[in-house]
C-alpha cells in the first residue's frame, strides 16, 4: 500500500533591520501619552530588545531570528505603516537615538509593564527566578504606584508583571515635569544611560 505522507509548510518572513529601523515599528506607547514618557519607553524597548541580539542571551536560539512581532513573547510591532501614523514616537526616538541602560557595562534586560495596583515589585517579589536576575536584582526597585492605577485593567489582569518602570505612573511623572532620565532613574538604580 502506498505511504500517505502529509507535509506542512509555513511561510517565514524575516526583516533584517539595524536596532533603530526596528524600534521605529514598536507600538508600545499611544500617541497621546506624555513626551517624556515616551522617550523613556524608547530607552527602555530598545534596551529590552539590544540585550537579545547578543549571543548568550538569545531569546530565540535555535531561530534564525533575534525578535519577534508576537506581543505576547516579546514586544508590540506593527511593521512599517506603524511609523507614518506615529510621528510623535519616531520623534522620542530621534530625540533618544541609540540610548539604552546599562548595568556593569552590560546591557539592562529593561523589563516595563502597564500599569499596576499600587507598587512596582522587584523581581524576586515576582518570583522571577534566574541566573540573570538574581545577578540584576538590585537594579529592580519596588516604588510606590499609587497615583495611577488602573483597577479595572488589574482585576482583568492586564496590567502586566509589574517589574521596572510602570507605563501608567511614568505618564503622571512625565506630566508632573519630571525629565525621562529622572524617570528612568527612579525606577532603575545603580545603572547609566549610554549609546549602543
Amino acid at each position: 500500500s502506498a505511504l500517505d505522507y502529509k507535509f506542512k509548510w509555513k511561510i517565514l518572513t524575516i526583516n533584517n533591520l539595524n536596532i533603530e529601523d526596528y524600534m521605529k515599528w514598536i507600538a508600545e506607547v499611544p500617541e497621546f501619552s506624555n513626551n517624556e514618557k515616551r522617550k523613556a519607553l524608547a530607552v527602555v524597548a530598545r534596551s529590552y530588545a539590544s540585550f537579545y541580539t547578543k549571543t548568550k542571551y538569545r531569546k530565540f536560539p535555535w531561530k534564525p531570528y533575534d525578535w519577534s512581532d508576537d506581543p505576547n513573547v516579546f514586544q508590540k510591532y506593527l511593521w512599517a505603516w506603524y511609523e507614518k501614523r506615529s510621528p510623535k514616537w519616531q520623534q522620542a526616538l530621534r530625540d533618544t537615538k541609540w540610548e539604552i541602560l546599562r548595568y556593569n557595562w552590560e546591557i539592562l534586560k529593561a523589563a516595563f509593564f502597564s500599569c499596576s495596583n499600587w507598587k512596582t515589585k522587584t523581581p524576586s517579589q515576582a518570583w522571577w527566578k534566574s541566573e540573570y536576575f538574581d545577578k540584576v536584582s538590585s537594579v529592580y526597585r519596588s516604588v510606590n504606584d499609587d497615583y495611577w492605577r488602573d483597577l479595572k485593567r488589574y482585576h482583568l489582569r492586564l496590567c502586566g508583571h509589574w517589574v521596572g518602570l510602570s507605563g501608567a505612573w511614568a505618564e503622571t511623572l512625565g506630566k508632573m515635569g519630571w525629565s525621562y532620565k529622572k524617570i528612568l532613574y527612579y525606577y532603575y538604580q545603580d545603572v547609566r544611560i549610554g549609546k549602543l
